[in-house]
């Protein structure tokens, strides 16, 4: 099944350069469209670690969601459908 994921990608030269894009590949967990705390979780990978306990290794901080930085309505503006059956997740048309 195939789901959004949402990465952050920066710059090597400059991390100020950094933007969210979206893939479309195999995740073990669906990515929400309106998570209830967002600030608590990391949403660079599939993990979907606490803010305080970061598994991926990366040295970086907390890849933010999507909802933070761009508002409620964010998965319209990329082109994002909930899924009929959980609103709250996102749908991949083919």
């Amino acid at each position: 099944m195939d789901l959004i994921h949402v990465r952050s990608i920066c710059a090597r030269v400059s991390h100020t350069a950094c933007s969210m894009v979206v893939e479309v590949i195999a995740m073990a967990k669906p990515f929400p469209l309106k998570p209830k705390h967002p600030e608590r979780i990391c949403w660079g990978c599939d993990r979907y670690c606490a803010t305080d306990a970061l598994a991926c290794g990366n040295g970086s901080g907390r890849t933010q969601h999507p909802i933070e930085t761009q508002g409620e309505n964010w998965y319209v503006a990329w082109g994002i459908e909930p899924e009929p059956d959980r609103p709250n997740l996102a749908k991949l048309t083919p």
